[in-house]
């Protein structure tokens, strides 16, 4: 229905804002001006193109889909706390190509980090100027993106960044 449809626009588009920083909106809206006829498969499909010809991008860990865990993440501006037995899942558009994810936040922590149902590696999260990278391969489609507790201390996320791997 056009309800329906209208609703899953505002909503993507208030998550979209929520989720990125304002350079990649501005960017974004910037491909969709000359677009006569706005719909959801305009609005989705550049979103899309604008993540697979950008060369990185980020996503605000303060909204994840859902919460696994025994144990809920604190939410602060700044992000999610991960706690003990705390496990946050996110959405993630990964185009179809070797990436380099980071988990960024204020201090290093180590958390376990899975998409899809893949097996679960230990990374650190890390400041923007120290967080390693984990390589990953995306498949063209929305991803889920799983981090979990890994250590006994709670583990702050900030930021969840997504670049293209360097070619060995």
């Amino acid at each position: 229905s056009d309800d329906a449809a209208a609703d899953w626009l505002l909503g993507f588009v208030a998550w979209a804002a929520e989720a990125h920083e304002p350079g990649f909106l501005y960017e974004w809206f910037g491909l969709l001006s000359g677009n006569s006829q706005l719909g959801a498969d305009a609005l989705l499909s550049t979103y899309q193109a604008r993540l697979k010809d950008h060369g990185a991008y980020r996503l605000s860990a303060r909204r994840p889909a859902r919460s696994l865990g025994a144990v809920p993440p604190r939410m602060s501006a700044d992000g999610a706390e991960i706690r003990p037995r705390c496990e946050v899942e996110y959405w993630a558009y990964l185009p179809d190509r070797p990436l380099a994810l980071r988990l960024l936040g204020p201090r290093s922590a180590v958390v376990s980090l899975k998409l899809d149902d893949g097996p679960a590696k230990v990374v650190e999260i890390g400041p923007a100027a120290t967080a390693p990278s984990t390589r990953v391969q995306g498949l063209g489609k929305w991803q889920r993106v799983t981090v979990a507790s890994a250590a006994p201390e709670p583990a702050a996320l900030g930021w969840i960044e997504v670049r293209r791997a360097a070619v060995p």
